[in-house]
């Protein structure tokens, strides 16, 4: 059975790249799916392989910017998808 790669690349809002930002990969097809955890490298990039075809929820997060959800649908015959997430920095009340 064929499987799926997600590439992800994370920066800040001016493009530069983020590393060690935590990227949790949770398949929400099956309720009891233990979530996928990667870390980017020093280029913000990181890689979830042998996924299946089903719909995820993706979480990114990282001290000091604000946490991103997306939720990716890996269809049959894409074995290659690639999600650019650009993160904000917090904002914080006095």
């Amino acid at each position: 059975m064929e499987k799926a790669s997600l590439h992800c690349l994370v920066t800040d809002t001016i493009g530069e790249p983020l590393p060690g930002v935590t990227l949790l990969l949770k398949n929400k097809s099956k309720s009891n799916a233990v979530p996928l955890t990667q870390v980017t490298n020093a280029k913000g990039k990181s890689t979830f392989v042998g996924l299946s075809f089903n719909e995820y929820e993706l979480t990114v997060s990282m001290s000091g910017f604000q946490t991103v959800e997306r939720m990716i649908r890996i269809q049959v015959g894409e074995t290659n998808i690639t999600e650019n997430i650009v993160m904000n920095t917090e904002r914080y009340e006095d």
